[in-house]
């Protein structure tokens, strides 16, 4: 299960994506939006639109254990 965030510090129209784990006690963060993806319902360049497309796409995955993986293999030496 995917988790947002907005306000909390982030400036307004700006989301951040994540997918966490209690028993890895661990974060993944996703994605976070930018000036050209600014939250506007119905937009092709909504934050929203943008993320489902990543995991359409297989940019992102489907669960924690996905995309710990895939940050892993991007991280590795």
């Amino acid at each position: 299960m995917f988790c947002r965030a907005k306000g909390h510090g982030l400036p307004a129209r700006y989301r951040l994506f994540w997918v966490g784990s209690h028993q890895a006690k661990a974060i993944v963060f996703l994605y976070l939006n930018d000036q050209t993806t600014l939250r506007k319902a119905g937009s092709k360049s909504d934050p929203y639109y943008v993320f489902r497309g990543l995991i359409a796409r297989g940019e992102i995955g489907q669960d924690f254990s996905s995309n710990l993986a895939a940050w892993e293999r991007e991280h590795s030496d």
